[in-house]
């Protein structure tokens, strides 16, 4: 501990443990300021891993020779919400005007370009590989600007022909703030997805503000549109996000009332049989895709780098990064030789 603060932990074998005797004796935490701080301790050889990996960092890990990099998808999706209670200066109350965002947004490109592909798409709001996840008749959302500007047209938007910007009857500019967490990531995201509305003619800017703020704004529905990141558990119970009765001082921080949806979530609680609660997520996810309160933009994946000399490493899907240690009675370090010449 230094300056009140733990910077170190160190945990030692149970010899009494049940299961299988782990080879490892001693498993040491050290703890970082950044990752880049804790990729250079590795590079100075005072630690063997670095865990939770960024995009930014990953270049500098696949050139490093004596790291393997370990990827899985961890229960949190990234997603983009939009404030329904604003609607009298920004149309958000309007499905047809949230499907075309969602069509004229390239997700792959986004995970591609920006998380340099260390991201899944998902294509509903449950977690992908969780047992409640489904796509069937499910609406999908193909990366398409020209069923975008369709539906955008249909709403009463229309590009004017000297600016291209896009207005409706009254000369009102679509336009509008899209709010991220001031971390590199983040930024880079709302850069790249104001990029891609701006191409269907919407003004978006992007207002990077530190995450508590984020969380403040989102709170007191003081926001237009924000990219957030949820924890998403492998057992869904989505009625403090999405219930109508949360959408005003609750967790619902779009604002989103469905009243179909509000009573799936109710029975979806109240119900302990598996086949029934599968059937009400079903038509959940079926109805939030097609209301599109919000867009799944990725679920992340926890990348953890670990020195070539420690083997029997296995990353499962991990509900949490913890979950990393599942099998670590398997893990073992390979010794250096070191050979002595004798005369």
């Amino acid at each position: 501990m230094q300056d009140g603060q733990i910077n170190e932990i160190t945990l030692k074998r149970f010899p009494r443990y049940y299961g299988a005797s782990a080879y490892i004796e001693n498993l040491v935490f050290r703890f970082y300021p950044t990752p880049r701080a804790a990729f250079e301790v590795y590079e100075d050889g005072l630690v063997e891993g670095v865990a939770g990996v960024p995009a930014s960092l990953l270049p500098n890990v696949w050139d490093n020779e004596t790291l393997n990099l370990y990827t899985a998808p961890v229960a949190e999706m990234t997603m983009l919400y939009f404030n329904e209670l604003i609607s009298a200066t920004v149309p958000f109350d309007s499905a047809p005007v949230r499907r075309a965002l969602l069509y004229g947004l390239d997700r792959q490109a986004l995970v591609d370009d920006v998380l340099l592909g260390q991201a899944l798409i998902p294509a509903t709001p449950v977690l992908p590989g969780t047992w409640a996840y489904t796509t069937e008749d499910v609406p999908g959302y193909p990366y398409d600007p020209a069923q975008a500007e369709s539906l955008l047209r249909s709403a009463g938007w229309s590009r004017t022909r000297v600016t291209e910007t896009l207005r409706n009857a009254q000369g009102t500019l679509l336009r509008f703030d899209l709010m991220v967490a001031d971390e590199p990531t983040d930024l880079a995201l709302g850069q790249a997805i104001a990029a891609q509305w701006t191409t269907l003619g919407i003004s978006v800017t992007v207002r990077a503000v530190p995450p508590l703020a984020l969380g403040a704004a989102l709170e007191g529905r003081n926001y237009e549109a924000a990219l957030v990141h949820l924890m998403a558990p492998g057992d869904p119970d989505p009625y403090p996000f999405w219930h109508e009765t949360q959408a005003l001082l609750g967790q619902n921080y779009t604002g989103f009332r469905h009243r179909r949806i509000s009573e799936i979530i109710e029975q979806a609680r109240l119900t302990v049989n598996r086949d029934q609660r599968l059937t009400l997520y079903r038509e959940y996810q079926q109805l939030f895709m097609e209301e599109v309160p919000a867009i799944p933009l990725y679920v992340p994946v926890f990348n953890y780098a670990v020195d070539v000399r420690v083997q029997g490493v296995q990353l499962p899907p991990l509900m949490r990064t913890g979950d990393r240690f599942r099998n670590i009675a398997e893990w073992y370090v390979l010794q250096r030789r070191v050979v002595v010449s004798e005369r």
